[in-house]
């Protein structure tokens, strides 16, 4: 007892001295060294410099780069310039949690300097606006791990310098905040001139959409509202997917966020612009819950002279609570859109065609058989949506009675070309084309109108896919030219030929699309564009190669080039880098001339297949023999395919791994220099995960532990894949198996990036009762912060400690004795520390178990026995011989017992369907 208040007492004590004199720890990386001395020549291919506190990189550039050093004879860099174009400045692991990182001095001499940063790809930070030459950034809270290495990616149009850089603590309250506020409060801050940063909690309202130049960016617009159809609203301009990641396309914004949903977006400001109320720009958006329907609402059907007394006895601009279907004629039609996907019409009752049409259907998606299907004059349709009495106040108050974005059911059709059109444009060479793209400067990197192009295929960069139907490859205005240089080359990207077929070299055809300055080469914007093929090709003449030729042919290149000849080459995997992701449907590997060879270098004559597509769509397993056709391209001295390739399986390999579990696998690791050529398969519980999965590649990080035991982890699967439909299951807690090769580097051991997790059932675990006398005797023989390899229930009887039950966590501490009457000078006694613990807890007196492993703790006062985030239990035996994992529902806990699962609610067991269990 002594020692559990002295232990309570000592953590309020440091409480108060960290509230008082908060120490916040901060690394600075300092370039203002007045004696800079040489400065290196320009260098102008891909390049890297390292000291001890960080590394800088240089992507190739014709501008080249420079470098301050002290001297000649010390040639470590303690300056930067950064030339034109990119860099990237990794910075030092430090041991804390990093919160902020405050970069001063990073300028350029003229020009704009954009700087982002990330962790490994993902970005992972929030700008504020600063002065000119202070940058902060504000790491998200997900993010704060301690052991990052954060990652600078500068852009710049002139010489930059970076003068100092500081990375500092997280110390929760006490650093600054971003509040998360509604949307009517939001706008309150607007009226009370508040621009500051803000978290917006609201529900879209309608689809995302693109406006100007945002969809260049790959950010959508989204209007916001406190609930669905409130009428106080909120324009989140400019936003990214989750992490600052651009959106792939409109489609998948809309996919990805529609009405109704919840949704969280960071306002780097609020203002209002005239009368509009705007988050500018959101810097990303966080999905927090789908919209669904109540099936128990029954939804009206009108007439068009229903739906106009209706829509028109509601307020000015508001919509209706609920859904309706309206059927009816469509008149006034208007082309079907083909940048948004969407049509407009107005809609009148049969019988009644003499009629104004006054009610108007207003961005329908009017489809059949799941595609879209654009409405004519005269069909019969039913529309599902909300009705709203528009106020158009830009157009004298005028009033405008609509059913907003509604889904079209066609009821009956009139005769007609349904052809989706595209507008009428000029159409102009691939020269005029390259001078539109490249007078493209600033934000403006794509053209705002379609153009029609028309060139002859000078290049195949990625041949005819018949799993994803398109290709990339260059044109030009001479038939014949075999080029890819953007000075007279345009690059077609991922485009689908209207023939369903590789088109050929010298192929004339006709694409329609706006026009995108990539970092200087001009190219469609958007992916999987149709185009029209005017003239078939010729097919390409492929050579055959040996692995260790198409490896000789790579190395002949210049960095960063590739062949415009194609290579059909033939090998076998020799080390996997990425397994197969069933997803993605890819798989990065490398391969050799010799089977069973474990080459994964170029420098031992092994080609790297980065992104390959098998086209038995499994995993390829090691020494399968594959063949691939593709262009070669020197990679910084890695010889590979260039994107995205189809594999053809010849003969599928097999993976060995043994199974070990996470102690095994840290022990094992230990002996490794780097990564194993062997593959493991792990074992254990999620302790923690590090990063949520990404929907974009599949990707998620994860600690695992032998136990259950959600506040520990000390084994990372780093970036494995995770099947979308399994992504439900990988959360703390939860038992999974993991296959992949180890590495032991800089950040402990771990599985490698690309490694495969899987869903897995845990093993089932014999349950020994104890009294505390029994687990104190366990416990004193464990060394200290040593835990037993048996699971324990340590029954007895509740002691001492803090009666009040942590309802948010489902959980409590306390201490537990053999003696009813505890006597803290004669009783034993174990505590348990983080029990979860059904409502409301436990008091005084209860006969309680926990479930869990003995621990043994040492404090100032000396060692004490532990049960840490244990299981507990009030005055009834627990049964549970194993479990998959334990989750909170409110007040009650889910359970997995026996191979059954069941819910412990105010100390009574139900099945699932809510029958008492005995």
């Amino acid at each position: 007892m002594k020692k559990f208040f002295s232990f309570i007492a000592a953590v309020l004590m440091c409480a108060g001295m960290y509230a008082q004199e908060p120490e916040v720890k901060s690394v600075v990386l300092d370039f203002t060294d007045a004696n800079w001395g040489i400065t290196t020549v320009y260098d102008k291919t891909e390049k890297s410099y390292t000291n001890g506190d960080y590394t800088i990189t240089f992507s190739a550039s014709s501008n080249g780069h420079k470098v301050m050093t002290k001297s000649k004879e010390d040639p470590s860099p303690t300056g930067i310039i950064f030339g034109k174009k990119n860099a990237t400045l990794t910075l030092p692991e430090v041991d804390f949690a990093v919160s902020k990182i405050v970069v001063t001095g990073l300028s350029g001499a003229s020009g704009k300097v954009t700087t982002n940063i990330y962790v490994g790809e993902e970005a992972v930070s929030l700008e504020k606006t600063g002065s000119k030459d202070v940058n902060t950034f504000v790491i998200t809270p997900e993010k704060r791990a301690a052991g990052n290495v954060f990652v600078l990616k500068i852009t710049n149009d002139n010489n930059a310098q970076a003068a100092k850089i500081e990375l500092f603590e997280d110390q929760g309250e006490l650093m600054p905040t971003v509040d998360t506020v509604s949307v009517s409060d939001a706008r309150k801050l607007i009226d009370a001139s508040d621009s500051n940063p803000h978290f917006v909690r609201g529900v879209a309202a309608g689809s995302p959409f693109i406006f100007g130049s945002a969809e260049f960016k790959g950010n959508i617009v989204l209007w916001l509202t406190d609930e669905k159809n409130a009428k106080d609203s909120l324009e989140a301009y400019y936003i990214a997917g989750k992490d600052n990641k651009p959106w792939e396309s409109l489609a998948a914004a809309k996919d990805e966020i529609q009405s109704g949903d919840t949704v969280l977006v960071y306002a780097t400001k609020l203002k209002k612009y005239n009368s509009t109320y705007e988050i500018d720009p959101g810097y990303y958006v966080e999905m927090l819950g789908k919209y669904q329907e109540d099936p128990s609402i029954k939804y009206d059907t009108l007439t068009v002279a229903q739906a106009i007394e209706a829509a028109d006895a509601l307020a000015d601009n508001a919509s209706s609570e609920k859904k309706v279907f309206v059927e009816g004629l469509t008149d006034h039609v208007q082309a079907y859109d083909v940048m948004y996907g969407n049509q407009i019409f107005f809609m009148y009752d049969e019988g009644a065609e003499g009629q104004d049409s006054v009610f108007q259907a207003f961005r329908s998606t009017p489809k059949k058989d799941g595609k879209a299907y654009p409405v004519l004059k005269g069909d019969k349709v039913r529309a599902f949506g909300f009705l709203k009495k528009y106020i158009d106040t830009k157009n004298g108050n005028a009033k405008m009675l609509e059913i907003v974005e509604p889904t079209v059911e066609f009821l009956e059709e009139v005769e007609g070309d349904r052809t989706i059109v595209i507008p009428t444009i000029d159409t102009i060479n691939v020269a005029r084309a390259l001078e539109i793209g490249k007078a493209l400067t600033g934000s403006q990197l794509v053209t705002k109108e379609n153009y029609c192009i028309e060139g002859y295929v000078s290049h195949i960069q990625e041949p005819y896919s018949e799993t994803y139907g398109n290709e990339t490859f260059w044109i030009t205005d001479t038939k014949g030219d075999r080029t890819m240089d953007k000075d007279v080359a345009f690059e077609v990207y991922h485009g689908k030929p209207s023939t369903g077929a590789e088109i050929g070299l010298q192929a004339k055809i006709r694409i329609v699309c706006k026009i995108k300055n990539y970092n200087g080469t001009i190219e469609n914007d958007g992916q999987n564009i149709t185009f029209e093929v005017l003239e078939q090709g010729v097919p390409e003449e492929v050579k055959k190669v040996s692995v260790e030729e198409a490896v000789a042919i790579g190395k002949a290149l210049a960095t960063g080039a590739e062949t415009l000849d194609r290579y059909e080459i033939t090998g076998y995997v020799s080390q996997i880098a990425e397994l197969y992701h069933p997803d993605k449907k890819t798989e990065l590997f490398w391969i050799s001339d010799t089977k069973g060879s474990r080459a994964e270098s170029s420098e031992d004559n092994a080609f790297y297949v980065f992104n390959g597509r098998p086209d038995n769509q499994q995993e390829l397993g090691l020494d399968a023999q594959v063949r691939i056709v593709t262009t070669i391209k020197n990679y910084n001295g890695t010889i590979e395919n260039n994107s995205a390739i189809d594999v053809e399986v010849l003969e599928k390999g097999s993976i060995e791994a043994d199974t070990l579990s996470v102690k095994e696998a840290l022990a094992e690791g230990a002996k490794l220099s780097g990564k194993s050529a062997n593959f493991y398969v792990v074992e254990g519980y999620i302790a923690s995960v590090s990063y949520k999965y990404d929907a974009s590649n599949g990707n998620m990080s994860f600690y695992m532990h032998d136990k259950f035991d959600k506040t520990r982890g000390d084994f990372q699967c780093y970036r494995a894949k995770v099947a979308k439909k399994d992504t439900a299951y990988f959360k703390q807690g939860s038992y999974v198996r993991v296959l992949g090769r180890m590495e032991n580097g800089s950040h402990g051991i771990q599985l490698t990036q690309g490694c495969r997790a899987f869903t897995a059932q845990a093993p089932k675990l014999d349950t020994t009762f104890v009294t505390v006398a029994e687990a104190v005797e366990i416990g004193n023989a464990l060394a200290v912060n040593e835990e037993s390899d048996i699971y324990y229930a340590v029954s007895g009887y509740f002691a001492y400690g803090s009666v009040e039950y942590d309802e948010s966590a489902g959980t409590q501490t306390f201490g537990i004795s053999d003696d009813e009457e505890y006597d803290v000078e004669t009783s034993l006694s174990i505590y348990a520390l983080n029990a979860m613990i059904a409502s409301p807890g436990a008091d005084y007196g209860d006969k309680v178990y926990v479930v869990g492993w003995i621990s043994k703790s040492k404090d100032e006062d000396g060692e004490f026995i532990t049960i840490e985030n244990g299981n507990a239990y009030v005055n009834e035996i627990p049964q549970p011989t194993g479990f998959e994992q334990i989750e909170l529902t409110e007040k009650a806990r889910k359970v997995l017992i026996n191979g059954g699962i069941y819910i412990i609610r105010d100390k009574k067991m139900y099945n699932l369907q809510g029958a008492r269990v005995k």
